[in-house]
């Protein structure tokens, strides 16, 4: 395998084993709610962090944890976001499905089919139509 090749294995790796500690902490009564994950689907979030270029921004499903993980996103304020914590993303206010960061690009999830389009059309003031 080409090096570029174990990365891409790592951090699909990173996602899997990122999601069983949610599954864990859910298990334990610690995530409240649904828990939402995409097991299996770990290549589309790794190739579209991959294919990002410096000023792109993402926005999601609500499946969207291996997103912020492949983004290079703190693990630390992810999960502090998806636990309700003040060390999370947005303080722990925004929870699991609606996971943001600005400097990164990530531009948080939606709960519902198509939600994502006014942001995706809208992020940083831009418009494509």
């Amino acid at each position: 395998m080409k090096e570029s090749d174990l990365d891409i294995l790592r951090a699909m790796e990173r996602i899997a084993a990122f999601e069983a500690k949610l599954t864990e902490l859910s298990q334990a009564g610690e995530i409240r709610g649904s828990l939402h994950l995409a097991v299996g689907q770990e290549a589309l979030p790794v190739g579209t962090a991959r294919a990002m270029r410096p000023g792109d921004g993402l926005t999601m499903t609500y499946r969207g944890h291996g997103y912020a993980v492949a983004m290079g996103i703190d693990l630390t304020a992810i999960f502090g976001e998806v636990l309700g914590r003040e060390e999370g993303l947005c303080r722990g206010r925004g929870g699991k499905m609606h996971l943001f960061d600005l400097e990164k690009g990530l531009y948080g999830a939606n709960g519902i089919v198509g939600g994502g389009v006014p942001t995706a059309l809208g992020w940083r003031g831009r418009a494509w139509f």
